[in-house]
């Protein structure tokens, strides 16, 4: 198999051991595995990453949307306008019409890694955000916030006020301060967060300590599988590399 540098024009996350890359020197998209090897390339691009049917959302150069599995083979041509994942496949539209399609598997959903004890559930009321015990309406985290995530890794919850992001306990103590631009969707994982702050991401453990500086573009993602993909700004070019939790290169 065809093995790829660590240095691209575009990449994705890993999902299900493979990702999308697009080199400097060629217009197709690449799909690859965890050893850069090409297993296909393609002329559509992948919106999102193989969800566990193992198909992927693409679109065409005339935006037009389909699914492609693990093979690079079409499995819904691409002339839909719109395509949503559902528990149990696809939701096409086009021209306002929608139709269900579903998957011989269920697609992909994020599932919590570590369920906090408390049985709750983010809520808006009046415009602000707090967090509820469930099937009670018992407040565990008053609604005074711009936005509440789920307790998620540590038992900790993203939440934001005035533009800045941080994580609450279900004590609603602040543990990590809010002074980020943006945090990982997902919160901690592999015991670490993506974070963002003044244009430039890098990574925090529980105790808001830095074991990846903030050095690294602000398009870059989160860890997934181990690997996650940032944007290296240097004085000549922008470039999209992988790495692993230790600040290594992966590849």
């Amino acid at each position: 198999m065809k093995k790829l540098k660590n240095k691209f024009i575009s990449a994705t996350d890993f999902s299900r051991g493979k990702s999308f890359v697009k080199t400097f020197d060629c217009n197709e998209t690449f799909c690859i595995n965890k050893n850069v090897e090409v297993l296909f390339k393609t002329e559509y691009y992948p919106f999102g990453s193989f969800n566990e049917a193992d198909q992927v959302i693409i679109y065409n150069n005339e935006s037009l949307c389909g699914v492609m599995d693990n093979r690079g083979k079409i499995v819904i041509p691409c002339e839909y306008d719109y395509i949503y994942q559902r528990p149990d496949g696809y939701a096409l539209e086009k021209d306002n019409v929608y139709k269900i399609v579903k998957s011989n598997s269920k697609t992909a959903s994020f599932v919590q890694k570590t369920v906090t004890s408390v049985p709750c559930t983010p809520q808006e009321k009046d415009g602000k955000w707090g967090i509820i015990r469930v099937p009670t309406t018992e407040v565990i985290i008053p609604f005074e916030y711009d936005f509440c995530g789920w307790f998620l890794e540590y038992e900790l919850a993203e939440v934001r006020k005035n533009g800045k992001c941080g994580f609450v306990n279900p004590k609603n103590e602040i543990i990590i301060p809010l002074e980020y631009n943006r945090v990982g969707l997902f919160g901690f994982k592999y015991g670490i967060c993506l974070v963002e702050k003044d244009g430039k991401c890098g990574f925090i453990d529980k105790n808001n300590n830095f074991v990846i500086p903030l050095k690294y573009g602000s398009s870059s993602g989160e860890f997934f599988e181990g690997i996650a993909c940032v944007e290296v700004n240097e004085k000549f070019e922008t470039y999209y590399k992988y790495i692993f939790t230790n600040d290594k290169d992966a590849f």
